[in-house]
């Protein structure tokens, strides 16, 4: 299994509203948003060896600052523990408290940035 499915299926067992890339026009709250948004293969004297270091922002979203950050407390804390073969190393990179402004209601987030490394296909 591929790092994205696994990760999909992992914030599918800590929240039930997990969308790859963007939330469908009518979401449930609270959510979370996965995007992969950079990759840099390991490239050596002998080329390319099928891994790489992926970044991944996993955004989480609720109707309060205080439910936004407590998703992503509890995130951090089940990533920290898990181990899985679609990858050898899965690292914070950084985490920010946001308020998107809509046009309907306030919508508050927690913005984490994780650095994956493993296979890449």
């Amino acid at each position: 299994m591929m790092f994205d499915q696994a990760l999909i299926l992992r914030l599918k067992t800590l929240c039930r509203n997990v969308y790859l890339n963007e939330a469908p026009e009518r979401y449930s709250l609270p959510c979370v948003i996965v995007s992969r948004i950079d990759v840099d293969p390991t490239i050596d004297l002998d080329g390319w060896d099928g891994t790489a270091t992926s970044i991944y922002r996993i955004d989480t979203y609720a109707a309060s600052a205080k439910d936004a950050r407590a998703l992503a407390v509890k995130i951090m804390a089940d990533f920290k523990q898990w181990r899985d073969p679609s990858f050898q190393a899965l690292d914070p990179a950084g985490i920010t408290d946001v308020l998107d402004k809509t046009t309907v209601k306030k919508l508050y987030s927690t913005r984490m940035t994780w650095q994956v490394f493993g296979p890449l296909i």
